[in-house]
């Protein structure tokens, strides 16, 4: 269901010490009424290291995600990066890689929704998750 009108998307990756400031990062992002946002992943670590950080699309410029971060992407308006950026760190962030979703050798959504079992699973058939919605009002809770 597409949450806001057509424009060019800004895919923003977010390492986070803890899974709790990366989810209430996404959460903020997605609810910030002066960004438009398309979409929000969050990865617990060591998922995004182990799975996803040898991907093209994601690789870190400013700095390698380790296996202790928690990483969260958001897909956004141009103009919502530097309140973007200002949300990661109010929550403990640090915004790693900021480029054009069509300069983007996959777009974020690639690394949402189900797509990230599909990359994961790739790499190791062994792994498993839970895919869940959550109200959100309590998603944190």
């Amino acid at each position: 269901v597409p949450l806001a009108r057509a424009q060019p998307w800004v895919d923003v990756t977010a390492c986070f010490p803890s899974l709790q400031e990366a989810a209430a990062f996404a959460l903020d992002a997605g609810n910030a009424p002066s960004v438009p946002c398309r979409g929000a992943a969050v990865y617990q670590a060591p998922l995004a290291f182990k799975f996803l950080d040898k991907e093209p699309s994601i690789m870190h410029a400013d700095r390698p995600s380790t296996d202790g971060d928690h990483v969260a992407l958001v897909q956004c308006a141009a103009a919502g990066v530097g309140p973007i950026r200002r949300l990661a760190e109010d929550n403990g962030g640090e915004v790693s890689r900021v480029i054009n979703a069509e300069d983007a050798p996959r777009p974020m959504y690639e690394f949402g929704w189900n797509h990230t079992t599909l990359h994961c699973r790739r790499k190791d058939k062994s792994t498993t998750y839970l895919q869940s919605v959550l109200e959100p009002d309590k998603a944190l809770e």
